[in-house]
């Protein structure tokens, strides 16, 4: 969400020319622990990425094939491997990169990356 509207990553990267990595603390590997849960954890995660010493935009990762949604953080200034490291920590699967005309899955418990274009 930037200035109270949400707009795509790929819109944000573009008229700000920055790459953005989105990350969240929701539903952690196979787990499910529900939204107060999820919530608490996401807000934990926005006090490592701010301790970091990045500010983090409210974000929704979503699956464009599907109604779901997390509740996640986009982060400007991130490299790969602390955006990894974060993911890592919370438990998750994957994080996002996003550039104005692509997006990448990165892994956080191996190392592989799936991309595609806009």
């Amino acid at each position: 969400m930037f200035d109270g509207v949400w707009i795509s990553g790929f819109d944000f990267c573009a008229s700000h020319g920055v790459q953005i990595h989105v990350i969240n603390g929701w539903n952690p590997g196979d787990e499910r622990p529900g939204s107060e849960v999820n919530d608490a954890r996401n807000e934990q995660l926005h006090a490592d990425i701010s301790a970091l010493g990045f500010d983090a935009l409210a974000a929704l990762g979503s699956d464009p094939n599907s109604s779901h949604f997390e509740k996640s953080w986009a982060v400007v200034g991130l490299t790969d491997n602390a955006a990894v490291e974060l993911g890592k920590k919370y438990g998750q699967v994957a994080v996002f990169r996003i550039t104005e005309s692509r997006q990448s899955v990165l892994g956080c418990l191996s190392e592989w990356e799936v991309s595609r274009g806009v």
